[in-house]
């Protein structure tokens, strides 16, 4: 990689480093030069693109497809559905990834930064091939892979963030207008029944690319 597209210290896909933590938008991306906010898009970028050609998604334009906020769904069915309010749980995520997969619908997951540590450093082995793993580096930078994919597929996301609170100061301008003119369509919220029931406000759909 050259020194514009060489992705900062920290960033990276491997699917053994995970990270957990609680559901936050502290935007350090506040604090971060626009040399470093310029990396990190170029880091974003080189990321989706590696992933969606290893998983064979840049080719399947005729496949449905959905992509998951992991820590989102984690957290939520770690709430309502486990022992233990508050914590996350893979089962959750295993959970979401069925429901799709049992309709035809080819999903992905997004796993932020840190994820996974309270509950173990390796991404289950189950998990690997329909993941995306984000190293530590900014807290956002999750967010920001989560919408690049989005993008890319032009198909939903899952995720109950609310859309005030993405980090549209440091996507890139294609990003951001494409989260801006899509999310009221696009973005699906959720819920989990106290038995693990996964509950989306919408039903999945194919959108035409």
């Amino acid at each position: 990689a050259t020194a514009a597209t060489r992705p900062p210290a920290g960033v990276g896909a491997e699917a053994g480093a995970v990270a957990v933590g609680q559901r936050r938008r502290s935007l350090t991306a506040a604090r971060l030069e626009p040399r470093d906010v310029a990396k990190l898009q170029a880091t974003v970028r080189i990321l989706a693109c590696d992933f969606l050609e290893s998983r064979g998604f840049a080719d399947e334009v005729d496949q449905r497809r959905v992509v998951l906020n992991a820590l989102s769904i984690c957290n939520l069915y770690g709430e309502k559905c486990t022992d233990g309010a508050g914590s996350c749980r893979w089962s959750g995520l295993r959970v979401a990834l069925d429901h799709y997969s049992a309709r035809g619908i080819s999903a992905c997951a997004v796993i932020s930064g840190q994820f996974a540590r309270r509950h173990g450093s390796m991404l289950p082995s189950d998990l690997r091939s329909k993941a995306v793993v984000c190293l530590d580096y900014d807290k956002c930078l999750g967010d920001l892979m989560l919408i690049e994919l989005a993008k890319r597929l032009n198909c939903q996301f899952v995720d109950n963030l609310r859309y005030v609170a993405y980090p549209v100061s440091i996507m890139t301008a294609e990003a951001a207008s494409w989260l801006q003119e899509n999310h009221s369509e696009l973005k699906v919220e959720f819920d989990f029944t106290s038995s693990g029931v996964f509950i989306p406000n919408e039903p999945a759909e194919f959108v035409e690319i």
